[in-house]
């Protein structure tokens, strides 16, 4: 079984919203906004994300299919995280190629990718963990994001079964978080396919219009990853 948490959802606008994006002189190889392990996510390329995402989904029901309760979907989830793939009985994931996943958790990998192909700034991420220990009480992803993204995201995060929120330490960053990652992979999913039909018009994000300040070289475009928890 995929674990189920029990939260609290709204797509309404967040009270507070910065609709803050970064620029790129707030950006490194490992990431902004103050979080730890991470590395940028930009401008991925549509179809890219759709491998992601369709691996992202394939691997989670997979795991869900042998998972009687969350605590062995838990095992297995971190199994494939840390490509610990003997760890997994059977070998269901032999023909997956190595990090199917990009090296995000499992059922937020695919709408990090999903964010970040349309010109949001993922910055962290965090499938929720059994345990006291996991950094979310439920699955999360903070990212930047504009205004006229926040619109166009809204109906789509309201039929997935997902919300915004907004976490006090990170204030400049907005959070969709959803009861399980059923959500959150629905919602990866919608946002790909409504992206590819309805071809929206965003403004340029800023680290696209403007350089570093000071000396140094540019930051390189990574087609991967974010943070993770």
């Amino acid at each position: 079984m995929i674990p189920q948490r029990d939260v609290d959802i709204s797509s309404d606008l967040p009270a507070g919203t910065a609709f803050w994006m970064p620029r790129r002189e707030d950006m490194s190889e490992e990431g902004f906004s103050y979080f730890r392990d991470s590395w940028l996510i930009l401008d991925v390329p549509p179809d890219i994300a759709v491998i992601i995402i369709d691996f992202d989904v394939r691997i989670a029901l997979t795991i869900e299919t042998m998972s009687p309760d969350a605590s062995v979907f838990e095992k297995y989830a971190l199994a494939i995280e840390e490509e610990r793939f003997e760890d997994i009985p059977g070998d269901p994931f032999a023909n997956f190629p190595e990090y199917a996943i990009e090296g995000l958790e499992l059922g937020v990998s695919g709408l990090a990718h999903a964010l970040a192909a349309i010109g949001c700034a993922p910055a962290a991420s965090c499938r929720s963990h059994e345990g006291p220990d996991s950094w979310s009480p439920c699955p999360a992803i903070e990212f930047a994001c504009d205004r006229e993204r926040f619109e166009w995201l809204q109906p789509l995060v309201r039929d997935s079964g997902c919300g915004f929120s907004i976490d006090p330490a990170r204030s400049e960053l907005l959070m969709i978080i959803a009861p399980s990652i059923r959500g959150t992979l629905d919602l990866a999913k919608a946002i790909i396919s409504s992206y590819a039909t309805q071809n929206p018009v965003f403004p340029e994000p800023p680290w696209r219009e403007s350089e570093p300040s000071g000396a140094g070289d540019p930051i390189p475009h990574v087609d991967g990853q974010i943070s993770l928890w």
